[in-house]
């Protein structure tokens, strides 16, 4: 994020500096979380070379996908993914 504006209407203008390739598939995702609200820019600021992909493996967070139980069977088959800080029995929420 590089800029937070807030005038005071009820509205926040966010400005964040990303690559293009960070938005692909989240367009309808932001549209539904927001209701709506197309009221949205966005510029283009440089063309810069493609950045070096590197694996991130076990920085990302693990999310559910529904609300319920964590079962000893998700969290088994989940443990290489990141780090796991709740036991089999835990309620757990859908993430977004």
């Amino acid at each position: 994020m590089t800029k937070m504006v807030n005038n005071g209407s009820g509205r926040v203008r966010l400005e964040f500096r990303i690559p293009a390739r960070g938005l692909i598939g989240f367009r309808s995702q932001f549209i539904d979380r927001h209701e709506g609200d197309r009221h949205h820019e966005p510029h283009l600021l440089e063309l810069g070379a493609v950045a070096r992909r590197h694996s991130r493996a076990g920085e990302a967070a693990l999310v559910a996908d529904r609300p319920g139980v964590a079962t000893s069977f998700a969290i088994w088959n989940l443990q290489e993914r990141g780090e796991i800080f709740i036991d089999p029995g835990t309620p757990v929420y859908e993430g977004c």
